[in-house]
């Protein structure tokens, strides 16, 4: 690929479109405001911290989600799977309904009081609010992972540059079940 030698300006157009390179997983985040469901897909989650358990999420500030986060203890993180992209696209629509009506049919497992999890989920994690940061025109929520579950089979939905995928063969030499402990330590 061919570049410039001049760098484009960071304008909030120009890193959508750098920042549509991210690949990220795509997730529903469930919190419960007043007894009832809020749902609203994301695709800014980020493992934090490995001890304690943390995950972040970030929302646009002044968003339905970042209210909600703002005011409720919990929230479920549910990781979509390959073939989820239909929720995906349900739980981001603007003028989307909301409440247990809107979970009908996504094989919903309620927890009351917690929030409840989507049963297409192929992992899970139930969070406790410990932090918000405002970050730019964002809100980072950070959870405390009190509860998790994963399928090991699954393979979850993809996001990159605007469109849904899904992984496809990995591109590492060896399977990961094959390297050691000391190879699969993440140092940030």
């Amino acid at each position: 690929m061919a570049r410039d030698s001049q760098a484009t300006l960071a304008t909030p157009r120009a890193f959508r479109g750098m920042a549509g390179h991210l690949v990220t997983a795509v997730s529903v985040v469930i919190a419960i405001v007043d007894g009832e469901p809020l749902a609203t897909t994301a695709g800014s989650v980020v493992a934090a911290s490995w001890d304690p358990p943390l995950l972040a999420v970030l929302f646009q500030q002044g968003s339905r989600m970042a209210a909600a986060l703002d005011y409720s203890e919990r929230f479920t993180i549910n990781v979509l799977g390959e073939a989820d992209h239909d929720l995906a696209r349900r739980f981001a629509l603007p003028g989307r309904e909301q409440g247990w009506a809107a979970l009908l049919d996504t094989g919903l497992l309620r927890r009351d009081p917690a929030p409840p999890i989507l049963g297409r989920a192929i992992a899970w994690a139930d969070c406790a609010v410990v932090s918000a940061i405002p970050i730019g025109d964002h809100r980072c929520f950070i959870g405390e992972v009190l509860h998790l579950d994963r399928d090991t089979a699954a393979a979850p939905l993809a996001y990159h540059r605007g469109r849904f995928h899904a992984l496809g063969s990995a591109a590492a030499p060896a399977p990961r079940a094959t390297f050691t402990e000391s190879e699969l330590q993440a140092v940030w």
